[in-house]
């Protein structure tokens, strides 16, 4: 997620570009992230939902 998972593109062309639709239509909120990645994708998953 947002570049930190460490995979190169994945799923189709028309998948990709409905979830850059998609995303496109949420608020923007801007975020400093530091250089802690497993930190980092702690709080975009909390922010987003998608912590368990």
């Amino acid at each position: 997620m947002f570049g930190l998972l460490g995979v190169e593109g994945g799923g189709t062309v028309a998948a990709r570009e409905n979830v850059a639709r998609c995303l496109a239509e949420l608020p923007h909120h801007s975020v400093v992230l530091g250089h802690d990645v497993a930190a980092n994708a702690d709080f975009l998953a909390k922010v987003t939902g998608l912590a368990v």
